[in-house]
């Protein structure tokens, strides 16, 4: 179902200007002022004085008694709750975003909690790009026009927004080109603009065209070892260029890791393009009681899902999703990353947070990516994963252990002062759990037991060996497979999946790189420079060019 695009009084923007080609200039879509700890938000508008936005999404001013329902409740889309003032832009397929009607919406990729995002034909340089559209509740709405977009924070918002954060570190790599940072393995804004609609004014954010997120990877690829560590060593140099730079990511894991698309995917026609992806998938939304306000679009669509193996995705990676970044200079107290790649220092938040930070993250996205694993239990909570811990890089040091106590009101087994005895089991209790692992498979770190166990794919092994042949042919392009990866899920008996397990060479390599990572205090970690010369890796840092 496609939709008329909205009228051109929806959709004025103000000011959009390429940044990346000019990397003598600063950021051209905004003048920043963060000379101190409080920045205000400037936006373009019509109006002679500022109104605040509230940012508790009320619900529209539309008509007494109406409401919404999906003919079909069970499409994985957006809460029509969010169509609200303050809250999503309703697009439709076919609607022109921008300036001039720039972007022609195609697609849609996805939306989380703030924001949608749609892959849009860029008319300006016919590529396909993703259009971040954030929530109109976040900024101020503009008040007047200018040539520029200002983009900085509203004073009356406590905390900075993601996008905010996200622009200012688009700030500090604005001397590079869009290639530059795509080589690099950097996914970050292109431009901004601004938007109005119905539910008000949304900053809009315009990024490269990128595939799939790393999660899941392992399950189909995990017999391709020379890949995974390609792309494990893609992801050092990328987290060793950010930190080159002053700046720490602050959320990496594989979640927030995109695929870059094979060579030429953007320069694709759009018949090209849903021939391959196939075309959006819209659900209707009915009014019930009245009559349908502009709040609310007309349906919503499902979201874009690229296979690894559908011979779009490339073997090169961009670290995206900076809404927590931070200057290593000025860090933070807490990053807000979930626990299983969380460091001690953002868990007891009693040593300052920084590279060594990132670092810790990273070792957990190369278990994962390498073992479909992370070292400290996904589902655990704080006292477990602090238990996972200690029967891996040994006892909690004393530095953490007042934390632990007072903070998270834990009574410890052994004697808290003493940094030889773990807090979380008594010594019989550590001990037994050590040995049990010993009998199994000689290993007695948890850490070490883990990467011996054999791991589950969704292979079989006519895939297994219709992959390999593909990676042979180096063509930059990851391998294909059929059926789908949720088909595999879903269908293919467990009986008949691959069980994979690590080489013993293998695994002790991987065993000493990630313990060199797992250190309780930030300053015993591996430097990402240690990291991309580790054996493990064997001779890519010699040969591995990036710019």
């Amino acid at each position: 179902m496609v939709g008329k695009s909205l009228s051109s009084a929806a959709h004025r923007a103000t000011s959009v200007v390429p940044q990346y080609p000019q990397p003598e200039a600063h950021f051209p879509v905004a003048n920043l002022d963060i000379s101190g700890d409080e920045m205000s938000l400037h936006s373009p508008s019509p109006e002679a004085e500022l109104e605040n936005a509230d940012l508790g999404f009320p619900a529209p001013p539309a008509r007494p008694g109406v409401y919404y329902q999906l003919e079909n409740e069970h499409i994985v889309a957006e809460s029509l709750d969010d169509y609200c003032s303050g809250g999503f832009h309703p697009v439709h397929i076919g609607d022109c975003l921008g300036s001039g009607g720039r972007f022609r919406v195609l697609h849609k990729l996805g939306d989380g909690g703030f924001a949608t995002v749609w892959l849009c034909r860029d008319k300006l340089t016919n590529k396909l790009r993703a259009v971040k559209i954030n929530a109109a509740g976040a900024f101020t709405k503009p008040q007047r026009q200018c040539e520029r977009a200002e983009i900085t924070e509203q004073a009356n918002v406590p905390e900075k927004t993601n996008t905010i954060i996200e622009f200012e570190i688009s700030q500090v790599f604005s001397g590079y080109s869009s290639e530059e940072l795509a080589a690099n393995g950097i996914a970050l804004p292109l431009e901004y603009f601004w938007l109005e609609g119905p539910n008000g004014w949304h900053l809009c954010a315009v990024l490269p065209f990128f595939g799939p997120r790393l999660t899941n990877l392992f399950q189909v690829y995990a017999h391709c070892e020379e890949l995974l560590k390609d792309i494990c060593f893609q992801l050092a140099l990328s987290m060793r260029f950010l930190h080159s730079h002053g700046i720490c990511h602050g959320d990496f894991r594989p979640a927030n890791v995109l695929l870059q698309l094979a060579e030429g995917v953007d320069d694709w026609t759009d018949e090209e393009l849903l021939a391959a992806v196939g075309a959006p998938e819209t659900i209707p939304i009915m009014a019930v009681g009245g009559e349908h306000s502009p709040n609310v679009p007309r349906y919503l669509v499902s979201g874009l899902d690229i296979e690894f193996g559908s011979g779009l995705c490339s073997t090169k990676t961009a670290v995206a999703d900076f809404g927590v970044a931070y200057r290593a200079d000025r860090p933070p107290l807490s990053s807000g990353i979930p626990l299983p790649y969380a460091p001690p220092e953002d868990i007891f938040q009693r040593s300052s947070m920084g590279f060594a930070s990132d670092i810790w993250s990273l070792g957990c996205t190369i278990s994962q990516i390498r073992l479909s694993h992370l070292p400290f239990h996904e589902d655990a909570d704080v006292d477990e994963t602090i238990g996972e811990m200690e029967a891996t890089i040994g006892p909690l040091p004393l530095l953490y252990r007042d934390s632990w106590k007072h903070e998270f009101q834990y009574d410890f087994a052994n004697d808290e002062f003493d940094e030889s005895l773990p807090v979380y089991r008594t010594v019989h209790g550590f001990e037994m759990a050590r040995e049990e692992r010993v009998s199994i498979n000689d290993s007695g770190n948890l850490l070490e037991f883990s990467l011996k166990q054999p791991r589950v794919t969704v292979l079989t092994p006519a895939m297994m060996e219709h992959i390999s042949k593909q990676l042979f042919q180096a063509t930059g392009v990851l391998p294909q497979y059929s059926p789908t990866l949720g088909e595999l899920l879903a269908h293919l008996p467990f009986h008949e999946r691959f069980q994979y397990r690590l080489s013993k060479e293998e695994a002790a390599q991987l065993f000493d790189l990630l313990i060199g990572i797992f250190k309780w205090l930030p300053e015993d970690r591996l430097s990402t420079e240690q990291i991309v010369n580790h054996p493990w890796f064997g001779y890519r840092n010699l040969c591995f060019y990036r710019a």
